[in-house]
């Protein structure tokens, strides 16, 4: 096993780095600028807000990612509660919450206007009343990172109690961040995996890592395609509407990135 310098260690240990592995939690992704370079997630045990486990955020640059939850079905009309409790006493970093929406088309369709957050010493909690937009088919949780002024090269905020809240239900699948995957298993470089071409049209090529399978979900979180794939091969998507997908890799049936790509 390759040693590692104590610098490079103690950085390791609080930050993460490109050559270890960060953890995913289940039913989330990351868009980012860099992918896997501009925010990192951990599993979390000790800062949290409800349960056993929160999910740590550390913003490594400047890029604005952003991190969101898997779709799920909406009804145009219906009423909704929006929730999320967020820890930030990092003066470094701030987040931004959306509950955002799709027609069936694939298009944005924007909902309630976003709310900061603000520093503090506590939990805190961003909670709102609002109605599903007409036209809309499916809805997902958006947090997105900011850095504030000083930043240099990290800020951490930790995130707890996701809820989109239709009659009861948690829309929101793992809000709580209880489920988590590929905790420390996959050591790689974080932006190794390729994924062309975005916009793709009648195949996808995807290299790069280390990986067996691939699955991909359409914009209503159903798996359209999944199966067994070595780097370098081809993936045949001419039979899949236009509109976006989740393209996910994965390693021993554990996460090893997801990407949000779109159909022409």
């Amino acid at each position: 096993m390759k040693k590692l310098s104590l610098l490079t260690l103690i950085f390791a240990l609080f930050f993460g780095t490109a050559a270890m592995a960060q953890s995913m939690p289940n039913d989330w992704f990351t868009d980012e600028v860099n992918p896997g370079a501009d925010v990192h997630l951990f599993q979390e045990t000790e800062n949290v807000y409800d349960g056993d486990y929160s999910c740590k955020a550390v913003l490594l640059q400047p890029e604005v990612p952003y991190m969101l939850s898997f779709t799920f079905d909406v009804t145009a009309g219906e009423e909704y509660t929006y929730s999320l409790w967020y820890f930030d006493n990092d003066p470094l970093i701030s987040i931004k919450v959306y509950a955002e929406f799709y027609d069936a088309d694939g298009g944005d369709i924007y909902g309630e206007d976003p709310v900061f957050g603000q520093d503090g010493d506590t939990w805190q909690n961003i909670s709102w009343t609002g109605t599903v937009p007409e036209g809309a088919v499916a809805g997902y949780a958006w947090i997105k990172f900011y850095d504030d002024e000083g930043f240099v090269d990290n800020g951490t905020v930790y995130l707890d109690n996701v809820s989109f809240e239709v009659g009861g239900q948690n829309l929101v699948a793992n809000g709580g961040f209880e489920l988590w995957d590929g905790v420390g298993t996959i050591e790689q470089s974080a932006s190794s995996v390729k994924v062309y071409p975005n916009p793709f049209n009648d195949q996808l090529t995807i290299s790069g890592a280390e990986f067996d399978q691939i699955r991909i979900q359409n914009l209503l979180g159903q798996v359209v395609i999944d199966r067994a794939l070595q780097s370098g091969e081809k993936v045949a998507t001419a039979n899949l509407e236009s509109g976006i997908y989740f393209v996910t890799v994965l390693k021993a049936n554990r996460v090893v990135e997801t990407r949000k790509l779109f159909k022409e």
